[in-house]
């Protein structure tokens, strides 16, 4: 683009014509009327207020010159005098301002840290002022206005939309017309508290993106195209309204937190009451993780969102920690949706092309969520539901360690998810007991208390079902059931959840005597894990059994039938200290220190279990 070369250096012989400024009683000011200035003239209403406010003057009795631009020194004392600021007497640290008439004017404006030199020994009495140097000057008469651009904060907070085209070319000079527009509407943002201080002086809300609000009541502007999507969220109070850019009210849901679909482009107004120090209002349009959409599991109606085909939707979710919830997507296109679950960090907790996903909150409670339709598209219908209050409802269990929160019932259910390969062995550090409610009959008969066989199902309705105190020892979940669990209420559970299926969340195995057993587990190729504590040089004999699924007679490991047969002995170090893949015969193993070893069994005969015993000696 072509910038245009604006002359830098006021005419010496027009200088004495422009003591306009602040002529005080003159008669010119007092009729403020002016012979070249229409009433069509978009800056006429300002010119009007000021030169009766006696803060402007003419050039000439009915000539006020509306086009001609101003010097540096001129602004400086239109902008002193406008706002009431003192003048003061004293020097400058700039060589051109000996002797000017302005000095007391530039020394009040230069102190209160609004307007500066051209170089750190000059001022530059007679340059133009340009419409970027202007607006740098009003921009710092308001706190709102520290940290942003100051071009951009004063043409969109300051300037109605109508006349934000004052700014267009920031390098020109400022017109006299303009800097009367520009004085009298920077004096009503300030007269009406700054901005956000009312419906005409509304503080900027960027798209998507957010502001503090600068009163405990505050009006805000936002500038939408047709169609695009916006959740509006307040940390603290309340909506009250929201404008469209007919001044038409939308429906706003009560609360902090309200989204709608803009019918037409334009400024949008909000209205926010209630607000403490610091509070932030957000627009998100659910486009990205920092501006994903936010869900409130206390909202039975869930969120309808549009999505676009081939688009993604961001949501998250400011939650109760330690809490398992449940993000669930509806629509009358799909059933399934590649959805995904992620912490704060940004480590994705669960993922798959589901309609019900279900994940832990941290310590947060933040979660954070996304959903993609595919290439249908269409209406998605969100919600989020705390899990585990009722048993059709239960907290998935899923291998690993995590805290969990219980509600002021005290009470929790859960269950070990569908198709689940290993048995899972849970330890809950807190809780008070365990009620078995429920197994799934859909599940085929599994082994559990060394034998197989069809899991007994009890009324989950019975309160009669046996419960077993816990005394934070862990217990076996062997098939997919369903558990009621207690803790004391508000109480959070330490759980240590283990399948077996890798070292970290191998089965801890205490000694019973001088014996150490696993009990029989399916065999896998993949590998069963267990925990056992042995002693520096002591001598441990490790030996291997099985037996097929429908006997229940134990026999030595038959090793023709395995084309895998190894066992793996890692140190407390992580590392392998012993390896055997002759599993016919015993294996004696002396540990080099004390610690917690990891025993790995692979095995690849599927319709057979196994079972390690330990014993020492001296």
């Amino acid at each position: 683009m072509i910038q245009k070369k604006w002359p830098h250096v006021v005419n010496l012989t027009v200088i004495a014509g422009f003591c306009w400024l602040l002529a005080g009683n003159s008669a010119t000011a007092a009729s403020a009327t002016y012979q070249d200035v229409a009433d069509n003239y978009p800056y006429q209403s300002y010119i009007q207020e000021l030169s009766a406010k006696h803060l402007i003057d003419g050039i000439a009795e009915g000539q006020f010159a509306p086009d001609s631009p101003l010097s540096r020194e001129q602004f400086a004392k239109l902008v002193v005098t406008a706002f009431t600021l003192p003048a003061k007497d004293g020097s400058l640290p700039f060589l051109d301002c000996s002797s000017a008439w302005s000095i007391p004017y530039i020394r009040s404006a230069y102190e209160a840290g609004i307007i500066q030199g051209t170089s750190e020994d000059h001022f530059s009495l007679e340059l133009y002022v340009r419409k970027q140097d202007a607006a740098i000057m009003i921009a710092r008469l308001f706190p709102d206005s520290q940290g942003a651009d100051a071009w951009t904060f004063v043409r969109s907070s300051i300037l109605p939309v109508t006349l934000q085209s004052l700014l267009d070319d920031p390098g020109a000079p400022l017109s006299r017309g303009e800097a009367a527009a520009l004085i009298s509407l920077a004096m009503h943002a300030q007269d009406q508290g700054g901005l956000g201080g009312s419906a005409n002086h509304p503080a900027l809300l960027p798209y998507p993106g957010e502001v503090k609000a600068p009163h405990e009541d505050a009006w805000f502007e936002l500038q939408l195209q047709p169609k695009q999507l916006v959740q509006l969220h307040v940390d603290s109070g309340r909506l009250l309204e929201i404008q469209d850019p007919d001044h038409h009210a939308l429906p706003a849901a009560a609360g902090g937190t309200t989204t709608f679909t803009a019918k037409q482009g334009g400024r949008y107004l909000v209205h926010a009451a209630g607000l403490r120090s610091g509070s932030v209002l957000t627009a998100a349009d659910g486009t990205s993780r920092s501006h994903a959409l936010l869900l409130d599991p206390a909202d039975p109606q869930g969120l309808t969102v549009d999505i676009q085909p081939g688009d993604s939707l961001f949501v998250q979710g400011q939650l109760k920690p330690h809490t398992a919830y449940f993000l669930e997507a509806k629509s009358e296109q799909q059933s399934l949706f590649d959805m995904s679950l992620s912490d704060t960090e940004g480590a994705f907790q669960r993922q798959g092309f589901v309609s019900v996903l279900q994940s832990q909150t941290g310590a947060d409670g933040a979660l954070y969520g996304t959903i993609s339709p595919g290439k249908q598209g269409g209406a998605v219908t969100l919600h989020v539901l705390e899990a585990g209050l009722d048993v059709q409802h239960p907290i998935l269990l899923q291998a690993g360690r995590f805290q969990q929160l219980f509600p002021k019932e005290g009470e929790l259910y859960y269950k070990l998810p569908d198709g689940a390969g290993n048995s899972l062995m849970i330890q809950a550090l807190g809780a008070k007991s365990y009620k078995w409610i429920q197994w799934d009959t859909e599940i085929p008969p599994m082994k559990y208390d060394d034998k197989y066989h069809v899991p007994p199902k009890p009324d989950p309705n019975s309160v009669k079902a046996e419960t077993t105190s816990l005394h934070d020892q862990p217990f076996f979940l062997p098939c997919s059931c369903r558990i009621l669990i207690a803790a004391p209420a508000n109480s959070e559970v330490s759980f240590n959840v283990m399948d077996g299926a890798s070292m970290g969340t191998a089965y801890p195995v205490e000694w019973s005597g001088r014996s150490w057993e696993t009990g029989y587990r399916s065999n896998s190729k993949s590998g069963n894990f267990y925990q056992i504590a042995l002693e520096q040089g002591r001598r441990y004999k490790f030996s291997v059994n099985e037996r097929t699924a429908d006997s229940n007679q134990t026999n030595p490991l038959s090793s023709y039938l395995y084309s895998i047969s190894k066992m793996t002995i890692y140190g407390p170090d992580g590392k392998v200290v012993l390896q055997n893949d002759k599993l016919t015969e015993d294996t004696v193993f002396t540990p080099l220190q004390t610690g917690t070893y990891t025993v790995e069994l692979q095995l690849d005969v599927p319709d057979r279990s196994t079972e390690i015993k330990v014993v020492y000696t001296f």
